[in-house]
């Protein structure tokens, strides 16, 4: 997924996770966020990120600092959700975004004498009961409507041509 890479200087390890993240190659070359909207509109770029240019500041003020008071930095991440390939690049990018996001946590709290495992106190695994039939009998059941109906039209279409297109007398 090509994802466009707008930010300061300050953000230099965030770029780095992201232009290791598995599917997402960086463009760097477009520094401006009108022209690389533009590209994300005309499908020649997958996801624009933008990083604003008080991020390393403000990340300090929150992290470091722990001054309570500091709004946290927004990053942008901007998509055309018409495609499939962006939806994918945003997956990507918000996954190694938000692996940064845990790894700054982690070390912030390590660094307070506090355990890593405050960021996640519980676990959700989530569990299908439904037995392999009961779920083909939900995709039929989600299946068969259109068939019926699609089955239905066509069968129309053969009398209606030949109603239209018969043999005038």
């Amino acid at each position: 997924s090509s994802v466009a890479w707008i930010a300061p200087s300050g953000a230099d390890a965030l770029k780095e996770r992201l232009s290791t993240a598995p599917g997402v190659s960086l463009m760097t070359e477009v520094a401006d966020s009108l022209v690389a909207l533009k590209l994300l509109k005309e499908k020649n770029l997958d996801a624009v990120v933008l990083v604003p240019a008080e991020f390393g500041d403000a990340l300090e003020a929150v992290v470091v600092a722990g001054d309570s008071t500091a709004i946290p930095p927004q990053i942008a991440l901007y998509t055309d959700d018409t495609r499939e390939k962006s939806g994918f690049a945003a997956r990507r990018v918000s996954s190694a975004l938000e692996g940064y996001r845990n790894e700054i946590v982690g070390q912030a709290l390590t660094d307070r004498g506090m355990p890593r495992s405050l960021t996640a106190p519980f676990i959700i695994n989530r569990r299908n009961i439904a037995s392999k039939e009961e779920m083909g009998r939900f995709m039929a059941g989600s299946l068969l409507p259109y068939l019926i109906i699609l089955m239905a039209l066509m069968g129309a279409t053969y009398p209606a041509i030949d109603l239209t297109a018969g043999e005038k007398e």
